[in-house]
């Protein structure tokens, strides 16, 4: 029983080690290690650069877009009224057509367009970047 329980024993450690000697992980080199960081330390710079950009974004909206306009087209050159007459000048037929404005508070509007105040000019977003 004890030659039994001894061959039972030696193959299950044998056979175990060639196991996991086939099977077992590849070491990680220092190539990919140092490459892994590089692309870590690439995308810290990526979330920073998003980060600051949409601080600026909602600044800018919170401080030039928090405001509106309420508008309404007076006029309509189908039914024959019209917002204005229009002279081009130098001559040119004077002519009706319709007329965008601001609307009365007492009246409800048809659009509302976003007030852009002249002091956020001068932002990163109004200029484009």
């Amino acid at each position: 029983m004890k030659t039994l329980l001894t061959i039972i024993v030696s193959a299950l450690v044998f056979g175990g080690a060639a196991f996991a000697s086939e099977y077992r992980a590849s070491a990680v080199t220092p190539a990919q290690v140092s490459a892994l960081t590089a692309r870590v330390t690439k995308l810290e710079g990526q979330v920073k650069t998003l980060q600051k950009a949409t601080t600026t974004v909602t600044q800018v909206i919170a401080t030039c877009l928090d405001d509106y306009v309420p508008v309404t087209d007076y006029g309509d050159a189908t039914g024959n009224t019209f917002g204005y007459t229009y002279n081009p000048g130098g001559g040119g037929a004077i002519y009706p057509t319709t007329a965008l404005d601001v609307t009365d508070s007492s009246q409800t509007p048809q659009w509302r367009l976003v007030a852009f105040p002249k002091a956020c000019n001068g932002t990163s977003l109004a200029a484009g970047g």
